[in-house]
């Protein structure tokens, strides 16, 4: 996952425009999406909580992304 817009100490809002434009020119993106709200847990699997886990800051999303999605 990339996340550039996360760096801690720095004006996200001021360099947010570019980095999303140098993003999408560096991938060839042709067409984004958007969600009116959340499209699952804000939390990074091997960041905030181990790899191959649930997160457990939302038991709402237990079991429904990632790899421990069961349908």
């Amino acid at each position: 996952m990339h996340t550039p817009l996360t760096r801690r100490g720095q004006s996200v809002t001021r360099r947010a425009p570019q980095q999303t434009k140098d993003f999408f020119l560096q991938y060839g993106v042709k067409s984004v999406a958007i969600s009116e709200g959340n499209m699952g847990c804000p939390h990074e699997e091997g960041l905030d909580f181990p790899h191959g886990e649930d997160c457990p800051f939302c038991p709402f999303w237990k079991g429904k992304q990632g790899r421990n999605r069961r349908d």
